[in-house]
């Protein structure tokens, strides 16, 4: 009996200790409202309005001659700086990025680029807050399907009827599912 009593007490210290270092928020077995609580209650002013804060992400990776990829310099920068909420267009390939289906990621690297990022936010920040990213899918899914002329830019009629399909075969091999695409004028999506 008094052996059976010292095993649960030893059970019951050991379980109390595991979980005394580790913050109320990355408790997966805490209640969620004293996750949000604790995790509020540990950010800085800095690190809340950096939430609320989607920043475009096509400079937040590096793909290497060896064709691995991994964050880049302005990603660790920004990271440690004030870490956002959000990237949006990290996989994006156009003009604007100057990434090019040749020069931009396939569907590995993508997932590569997206893991290298998470797990720098989850080791090298101060409290590990995951990333959210988002992509256009007309240009995240590098079926980009405008073209400049003397006119300003314009939606090539024929081309426009394949781009749906283009992006349904393309989106299950990307990582993540925050996509949207979106036609607010002639020359800005």
């Amino acid at each position: 009996m008094r052996a059976g009593a010292l095993i649960a007490l030893g059970l019951l210290a050991g379980a109390c200790g595991r979980d005394a270092g580790t913050p109320v928020y990355r408790r997966a077995d805490a209640p969620t409202e004293e996750r949000v609580e604790d995790l509020l209650e540990r950010m800085t002013t800095e690190e809340k309005v950096g939430q609320l804060c989607c920043l475009t992400g096509w400079e937040m990776y590096e793909k290497r001659e060896d064709g691995t990829v991994a964050a880049s310099a302005a990603f660790g920068e920004r990271m440690r700086k004030c870490p956002p909420g959000a990237f949006w267009a990290t996989l994006r390939a156009d003009p604007w990025t100057r990434k090019t289906i040749e020069t931009g990621l396939d569907a590995g690297q993508s997932a590569e680029a997206l893991n290298a990022l998470q797990r720098f936010a989850a080791e090298e920040t101060r409290l590990g807050i995951p990333l959210l990213f988002a992509e256009e899918c007309p240009h995240g899914l590098m079926a980009v399907g405008r073209r400049c002329s003397r006119r300003g830019w314009r939606w090539p009629p024929r081309g426009t009827r394949r781009w749906p399909s283009a992006w349904a075969r393309q989106w299950p091999s990307r990582p993540g599912r925050g996509g949207r695409t979106s036609v607010s004028g002639p020359c800005w999506t």
